[in-house]
This record gives C-alpha cells, sequence and structure tokens, in this order.
C-alpha cells in the first residue's frame, strides 16, 4: 500500500476527478487501486494477465474495473496517469506510454532490466511526465496506514481467506500459476478463530 501512496501521491501527484491505469494483476496492483480510489480517481482500471486471479477478485471487490493485459496497438482510451506496479512485465511500458493522455503522468516501477520498447517521439508529442517508481518512503509508509485505517469498511467488503498451518504448503504452492503470481497476500495462521477479528 505504502508503495501505492508514494507512486500515485508523491510521484503522478494524483488529482480527485483523474483517471488512473495501472498495469500488472498483482497484490501492488490492487494496493495501488484501493489508494487511487481513495484519492478520488474518477476511473481506476487495473489491467494485466487474467492468471492474477486472487488480485482481479479483490480489485473489482473494492470498486475497480479490471482488463486484460494491456496492447500498445489498442489503445483508444487515455488515462492521466498510468502505474506499470513492480511486477508487471517490460511489454507493459510501452504500452503505458500508449495508455497515457497528452501531458499525462507515467510511472515505472517495472524492476525489468529488459528493453521496454518506448518510443521517444511517443513521449514527446504527448508531453509525458515519466518517473521511476521508487520503494516507500517513510511519509507514505505513515500515509499508507491512515488509508487503512479509513477504507476499513471497503476493505471488509472483500473476501479473505484464513488458512492454516497444516494447509499451508497447498496454498503457498498455489499461488504460482506458470510462474506467475495469483497476486494477493493470505494469511497463515496457527488457528482458524470462527468469529475472527476483523479489526486485526
Amino acid at each position: 500500500m505504502a508503495s501505492g501512496v508514494e507512486w500515485l501521491q508523491e510521484g503522478a501527484q494524483l488529482r480527485s476527478g483523474e483517471t488512473v491505469a495501472i498495469l500488472g494483476t498483482s497484490r501492488m496492483g490492487v494496493a495501488t487501486a484501493l489508494v487511487a480510489l481513495h484519492m478520488g480517481a474518477s476511473q481506476v482500471v487495473m489491467c494485466g494477465d487474467p492468471r492474477g486471479v486472487d488480485a482481479i477478485k479483490l480489485a473489482r471487490q473494492i470498486g475497480a474495473e479490471v482488463r486484460g493485459a494491456p496492447v500498445e496497438s489498442n489503445s483508444d482510451e487515455s488515462f492521466d496517469v498510468v502505474v506499470v506496479v513492480t511486477e508487471a512485465p517490460v511489454e507493459y511500458v510501452a504500452a503505458a506510454v500508449a495508455m497515457a493522455a497528452p501531458l499525462g503522468r507515467v510511472i515505472l516501477a517495472c524492476t525489468s532490466t529488459s528493453p521496454s520498447g518506448i518510443v521517444p517521439e511517443a513521449v514527446r508529442r504527448k508531453g509525458l511526465t515519466l518517473k521511476g517508481g521508487r520503494g516507500a518512503s517513510a511519509p507514505s509508509l505513515a500515509r499508507a496506514v491512515d488509508i487503512v485505517v479509513l477504507e476499513r469498511e471497503r476493505m471488509l467488503n472483500s473476501d479473505g481467506e484464513l488458512h492454516t498451518f497444516e494447509e499451508a504448503e497447498g496454498i503457498l504452492s498455489g499461488l504460482l500459476d506458470k510462474g506467475v503470481a495469483r497476486g494477493a497476500h493470505v494469511v497463515i495462521t496457527d488457528r482458524i478463530d470462527e468469529g475472527r477479528d476483523s479489526d486485526a
């Protein structure tokens, strides 16, 4: 969540009413979607690999729209801010530039070291601002805690799972689908109480 704050509040300086595309169906994508919704984005769209099933489910439950993998040549719609999250493939970087609106902001947190395919003329022609998506700062972490508290109801309305230690191996190994993380965190505990503390 703190990285989402860093990327949207500090990096992109997202303003209420702006549109946001998040490229990457992962835990980082969902956290960034929640931050965007909290900051008043008028539209939040998460795009990515359909195998990120847990992240996709959670993103929909918190109010984000979910679409398939972004395609550079299919960018009829544009967004004020586009974030390429940490776990996203390098191909999403050029797609982010294509999806950005004129004078838009693109935050690149993708950690790939491969060439991205960005065409400099596309950046210049649109007047885009591209920034690296650095890790969370202490102020972003503090703000993320505030957002979790303020968005408690939205998060309580989403489905979550608790699993016992006996189930841990199967659950953890099931988080990957052909090398792609399903996209959400799970909680492993030594016991599951029927009346679990929803404030935890």
